[in-house]
């Protein structure tokens, strides 16, 4: 029996993870992404923080959080939890970078993600999701579906489609109430 290749050493020590003053923080210099700091403060109001900042202990540079700390510090903390690492500042770079690209060219499973959404019974809070996201999921799907037939489906004898177009948001979620509450089969399409 073959023994397993071992795991190539990053050479990265990590020193401790530790509750710390968010003002002695800094974000990273020139820091490329740009991230949805309103939609990160919504989920810390609804979560709380969830996850350290991962921070070169040299320095105090955030090199995996920025936008994360500048939420937590809009929301008024005053501390936070934070996972110092031993780096030199290439791989803090490197880190930085990996972190933010390798999230980038990840992708979802729509269907997963819909039966996921829809187990939330429309409350998003503090997800970055809403309805119209959960409407362009589920539109996505269909149109999947119709592509794999290669063509649009037939309408069986007994099924019939009707497209209503609503005012509002409201309404449409009023109408949907309804024509379910009657048994009816309602799909909401993405406009």
């Amino acid at each position: 029996m073959a023994a397993k290749p071992k795991a190539p050493s990053s050479g990265i020590s990590v020193l401790e993870t530790v509750e710390v003053p968010l003002a002695d923080l800094q974000p990273f210099p020139g820091n490329p992404r740009n991230g949805d700091i309103e939609a990160i403060e919504e989920s810390v109001a609804a979560h709380g923080q969830f996850r350290a900042l991962v921070v070169q202990k040299s320095t105090n540079y955030v090199i995996a959080g920025n936008h994360t700390l500048h939420a937590l510090l809009g929301r008024g903390y005053e501390t936070g939890l934070v996972h110092y690492l031993d780096v030199d500042d290439e791989q803090a770079k490197r880190i930085l970078l990996a972190d933010n690209r390798l999230n980038d060219r990840a992708s979802y499973d729509d269907a997963q993600l819909a039966t996921l959404l829809q187990s939330l019974a429309g409350d998003f809070t503090g997800t970055g999701y809403d309805d119209r996201a959960l409407e362009k999921v589920l539109a996505q799907i269909a149109k999947d579906e119709q592509q794999q037939l290669g063509t649009e489906p037939q309408l069986g004898a007994t099924e019939y489609r009707l497209v209503i177009l609503c005012e509002s948001e409201q309404q449409q979620g009023e109408l949907l109430e309804r024509l379910e509450g009657e048994g009816l089969k309602v799909q909401v399409l993405a406009s």
